[in-house]
């Protein structure tokens, strides 16, 4: 019988971060994933410094940075009136950075380090059914044959991303948009991100030397262009001259990408005896730079809950409290405060008062940064007691 202590669906940042942590404890983990990884992805590419630590700890940290990950000191932001503060990337008064990188990257060498340690790994395959009678009783799908064959597991993980937006009103979504440059001005160790009315673009390197311009824009806005993305991106740069100025000679190497993501999405935390993690529970603003941070940290917390246990024996719903209470203690307020700081920074008047004050007073955005960026730390023991048998 093909049986597993895990199997996981989806090869993102949340669902390998799950996969190593579970896999260091000694688990028999199956990742699942519906596309060919590693895979270029439209994403900001920034990681905190609050998972530095977790990256060296799995011994990935460096072979990031030879493979072209750069290192981030500093992030930048401007309104459009022109007013630009920098705020240094520091962590509790620690010099840790914070890193830029693409999504195939990050992904691939995640996805290494869990293969070279005897994880196993099914690409272009679905999940077509996930049934629980004592085990989980999976139905998976060959996308490239249409085969299908059965596994069993313990432990049923969803790290597939987000949930289905289907049906939600352009003014309660929002897109974001990438793609890659050349010859972009000032970029140094800097993430840069930039403010306009109902919108905003980052600015950030990536491996082989190209540079990842993403812009987010508020789902009535992306209407009003009708699909013309290019044209949306030039209204990008007219309305925020130090756009303007660092993209003056900047050319475009790859065609622009987008993804529709819903503003807010009902929190979950587990359903029908699958536990989810990252992007599955809820959504972070992507003004705060702060989606990939979270997946990682998100699927470590998980992991660190399930294996206080032997995988046949997890107490549910003693883990889900425990999941939720861990979650609410330590990401709510940020979702709900980066939801607030997005929607202030895509309402111009309010992102240029804003800036205008903390151009004075940059110790007030530093501690906004440090407060969604802080160090998570490994679970606690006065959460995990809480799960135990």
């Amino acid at each position: 019988m093909n049986k597993f202590d895990a199997v996981i669906a989806g090869a993102g940042p949340a669902g390998l971060s799950t996969a190593l942590k579970l896999q260091a404890a000694g688990w028999r983990v199956l990742v699942v994933e519906k596309c060919k990884v590693p895979r270029d992805k439209v994403c900001g590419g920034f990681v905190g410094p609050e998972n530095i630590l977790f990256l060296k700890e799995l011994g990935i940290y460096e072979k990031l940075k030879q493979r072209g990950a750069e290192e981030i000191n500093n992030v930048v932001l401007s309104s459009s009136r022109g007013k630009k503060v920098r705020i240094p990337i520091s962590l509790n008064g620690s010099a840790l950075p914070g890193l830029a990188l693409s999504r195939k990257l990050l992904d691939g060498t995640l996805l290494e380090a869990f293969v070279a340690r005897g994880g196993s790994v099914l690409d272009e395959h679905a999940l077509e059914n996930a049934s629980r009678e004592g085990l989980f009783k999976i139905r998976i799908k060959n996308l490239k044959t249409g085969s299908e064959a059965m596994v069993y597991a313990n432990q049923f993980i969803r790290a597939t991303g987000l949930r289905n937006s289907a049906g939600i009103k352009d003014e309660k979504m929002f897109w974001g948009i990438s793609a890659m440059f050349k010859n972009v001005k000032n970029m140094e160790d800097h993430v840069f991100l930039h403010l306009i009315d109902k919108g905003h673009l980052g600015i950030n390197r990536f491996e082989d030397n190209v540079v990842n311009v993403c812009y987010v824009a508020d789902g009535d806005l992306v209407k009003s262009f009708a699909g013309d993305l290019e044209g949306l991106f030039d209204h990008f740069k007219g309305a925020n001259p130090v756009i303007t100025e660092q993209l003056e000679s900047a050319q475009r190497v790859t065609t622009w990408k987008g993804i529709p993501v819903a503003r807010k999405i009902p929190y979950e935390f587990a359903k029908d005896g699958a536990f989810y993690a990252g992007d599955t529970v809820g959504v972070v603003h992507p003004i705060v730079g702060g989606g990939i941070s979270l997946a990682l940290s998100m699927g470590y917390e998980l992991a660190s809950l399930l294996t206080a246990h032997e995988s046949e024996s997890v107490p549910h719903e003693k883990v889900l409290h425990a999941y939720r209470k861990v979650w609410h203690k330590k990401y709510f307020w940020r979702l709900r405060a980066s939801g607030m700081m997005g929607r202030l920074s895509h309402c111009k008047p309010a992102a240029d008062v804003i800036l205008h004050l903390m151009s004075s007073r940059s110790d007030l955005m530093e501690a906004f940064f440090k407060f969604h960026h802080r160090s998570l730390g490994s679970v606690e023991i006065a959460d995990l007691t809480v799960c135990r048998r």
